[in-house]
């Protein structure tokens, strides 16, 4: 079991801004896929990683998927105001994806969201699941534009 709280280092990191990103592993990702509603698959990463920084154009957080399925995306959401639990719904996702979930707490963090096409029984459901925090640094967003 970790120690170091997801939510609370991404929490302080925001309310300390700093054109830094941070960088968290977990010690496990869970990838499942769903369509209409029924189960398709799920893989098991292992460091899964994400990034968090603050977006140049309108200083919302931002965080990088850089483990995924298919391929490497950013999302922008709102500013955690509360301990010990945040979620929200508000997220600023690319196209195709859309209809974005995010929740966070000292353990976990879940990211879900949809892979959106014109034919509703051709979209797809996805559920990003970190759990185990085992590295939080800091590191230089330079490389990394939004």
């Amino acid at each position: 079991m970790s120690n170091i709280n997801v939510l609370g280092e991404i929490k302080w990191f925001l309310d300390n801004p700093s054109p830094k990103s941070l960088e968290i592993v977990f010690e496990t990702l869970e990838i499942q896929t769903f369509t209409k509603g029924m189960f398709l698959h799920s893989t098991i990463k292992k460091a899964g990683k994400v990034r968090v920084h603050m977006a140049e154009q309108n200083g919302m957080p931002r965080m990088d998927v850089l483990d995924h399925l298919v391929f490497r995306f950013s999302f922008q959401f709102p500013h955690p105001k509360d301990l010990p639990f945040f979620e929200t719904t508000a997220l600023v996702l690319p196209r195709p994806l859309a209809n974005g979930f995010l929740r966070m707490d000292s353990e976990k963090m879940q990211l879900e969201f949809t892979i959106d096409a014109p034919n509703e029984n051709s979209q797809v459901h996805v559920k990003h699941l970190y759990v185990n925090t085992i590295q939080v640094r800091s590191i230089d967003s330079k490389f990394f534009k939004n």
